[in-house]
C-alpha cells in the first residue's frame, strides 16, 4: 500500500522523510520518492525498489520543507516515471488512493496544454492544482478548490516552491494524521511514520485540509486544521506537554482558538466565530492532564 510523509520544520527534514518511509515499508511498495523545496525550485528524487536506494540517492539533499511517498502501483507499471512525487510547474504532489475521474481530468488538462509524463492518476491532481493556481494564487485555497473536482478516495500532500515553508495536506476517505512539535509540523498516512520526531497527534477527518508551517526563529510551531465538513464535530487534541502556543482548529463554519496552555483540570472558554458571518458563539472546552476536548 502507498504511504505519505510530509514535513515543514526549522532544520533538514530529508532524514525525517526517509526514516518515515522506512517505518511504512511493512505495508508493501514498489517505488519511493521525495520532493523538497531547495533554493528557487523543486528538487525531486525517485527510485524503483527499496527505500534504502532512495536514501542513498538523496544523501546530498537538504531542505526544511518536503514530501515523500512509497507507491504500490495501481495506474501504470512500477517505474521511476510513475513513482511519486509528481511535478507540475512550481508544485509537487504525493497521493494515496484512486481518483475515479482521472481520465476525464487528464483529457481536460491535456486540452489546456498540460503534458503528462506518467500513467498515473496522481499526475492529474498535480496539473489540476497548477491550473487552479492561475485563478487562485493561494496554495491552500487552490488545493481545496482542486479537491472539489476529485471523485474517489484520496490523501494528498502538496508543496509549491513559489510559496516556500508550507505543506498543504488534504484527505477524503483515506487516513492522514498531523504531528505537532516545537521543531516543526508533520503529516503522515500512518501513526508509526513520525514517532521518531513527536508523539503529539491530531487526526484529520474526512474533508479536512491543513496548512503546515515550520517554527519561526522566535516562535514555536503551530498548526491549523481547516475543514470542508458541513458542521463542527467533536474534536480531540492531544496537547503537547512542552508546547505553549495556541492550536487553531478551523472547520467550515467555526474557528476556535486558545491562546495559552490550559492548566490540568481547568475549564476554559474558547472563542468560536462563524466563517463568512459576523455572528460569534461560545464554546466550552475542558482539559485534563493536557488532554483537551472541544465540542
Amino acid at each position: 500500500m502507498c504511504g505519505i510523509v510530509a514535513a515543514a520544520a526549522g532544520s533538514n527534514i530529508v532524514p525525517v522523510l526517509v526514516e518515515g518511509l522506512k517505518k511504512l515499508e511493512y505495508r508493501g511498495y514498489d517505488s519511493a520518492g521525495l520532493a523538497v523545496i531547495a533554493g528557487s525550485g523543486i528538487e525531486r528524487v525517485r527510485s524503483v525498489g527499496r527505500v534504502a536506494e532512495l536514501e542513498t540517492a538523496s544523501a546530498a539533499t537538504s531542505a526544511v520543507t518536503g514530501i515523500a511517498h512509497t507507491r504500490w502501483a495501481t495506474h501504470g507499471v512500477p517505474s521511476e516515471r510513475n513513482a511519486h512525487p509528481h511535478v507540475s510547474g512550481s508544485i509537487a504532489v504525493v497521493h494515496n488512493g484512486i481518483i475515479e475521474n482521472y481520465e476525464s481530468l487528464r483529457s481536460e488538462l491535456t486540452a489546456q496544454g498540460y503534458v503528462f509524463t506518467s500513467d498515473t492518476d496522481t499526475e492529474s491532481i498535480a496539473h489540476l492544482i497548477q491550473a487552479t493556481l492561475k485563478r487562485e494564487p493561494d496554495l491552500f485555497a487552490a488545493v481545496r478548490l482542486a479537491c472539489q473536482r476529485l471523485v474517489g478516495a484520496y490523501a494528498i500532500a502538496v508543496i509549491d516552491h513559489t510559496q516556500p515553508g508550507k505543506v498543504i495536506v488534504a484527505r477524503e476517505g483515506l487516513p492522514l494524521l498531523l504531528r505537532i512539535s516545537d521543531s516543526g509540523n508533520y503529516a503522515a498516512s500512518n501513526t508509526s511514520a513520525l514517532l521518531q520526531v513527536t508523539r503529539n497527534l491530531v487526526s484529520m477527518e474526512n474533508g479536512d485540509s491543513a496548512e503546515l508551517t515550520a517554527a519561526g526563529s522566535e516562535s514555536p510551531a503551530s498548526t491549523a486544521i481547516r475543514s470542508t465538513a458541513p458542521r463542527m464535530s467533536r474534536n480531540f487534541l492531544q496537547w503537547p506537554s512542552n508546547l505553549a502556543t495556541p492550536i487553531t482548529v478551523r472547520r467550515r463554519k467555526f474557528r476556535a482558538t486558545r491562546s495559552a496552555r490550559p492548566a490540568t483540570g481547568q475549564e476554559w472558554l474558547w472563542s468560536v466565530s462563524a466563517a463568512a458571518t459576523d455572528r460569534e458563539d461560545s464554546l466550552i472546552s475542558h482539559c485534563r492532564e493536557r488532554q483537551c476536548y472541544a465540542y
